[in-house]
């Protein structure tokens, strides 16, 4: 079995890999969610392709949820091979896929190789279909994901609110005292 931090190291080497860029995504403000939404769809225009790795449940803002979409697959089902990564796909709009993962976020520091191979192949599939790999971060910067530490590069959206400076600060200061590097 693979620890966590050696999980977000093998996801690096193979975010970094491939063509695609890959980025986390934190939003702040008031609505968060709806202004992931807005900058999810803006990343598509110019006919680019974004896949989104949505860690969020639909409970916790899921941009299927977000989008009308039932509760349905996640990339976990991929883990334990129960159906291709493209059958977790969700277009919810014109360039934009999402791939729910929060079951997959909760599981990962729990993979053995067996299942941490398929993730990458389910990755590397993603990433294929992709222009633009973003993750849809869930939780605080304190305690980032595999998949979020992973991430080559940090996009940090903030609403132009008390609400969303304050939180961009919060974020700010948890990303920095993680070491997650610079923000975008």
């Amino acid at each position: 079995m693979l620890h966590a931090s050696d999980q977000a190291a093998g996801l690096r080497r193979l975010f970094r890999r491939t063509p695609s860029a890959v980025v986390a995504l934190f939003a702040s403000g008031r609505s968060p969610g709806s202004l992931a939404i807005q900058t999810l769809t803006a990343l598509t225009e110019g006919a680019r392709r974004v896949v989104v790795i949505d860690e969020h449940a639909p409970e916790q803002g899921s941009l299927l949820a977000a989008f009308g979409y039932p509760d349905g697959g996640d990339l976990l089902a991929t883990l334990q091979g129960q159906h291709d990564v493209t059958e977790t796909m969700r277009e919810v709009a014109e360039g934009l896929w999402v791939v729910p993962a929060a079951a997959a976020v909760q599981a990962v520091p729990l993979l053995d190789d067996a299942h941490h191979t398929r993730l990458e192949a389910g990755i590397s599939e993603l990433q294929r279909r992709a222009d633009l790999l973003a993750i849809h971060t869930v939780g605080d910067a304190r305690n980032l994901t595999p998949f979020a530490r992973a991430a080559g590069r940090r996009l940090l959206v903030v609403e132009a609110s008390g609400v969303g400076a304050r939180g961009a600060c919060q974020w700010i200061k948890g990303l920095a005292a993680a070491g997650a590097g610079s923000l975008e």
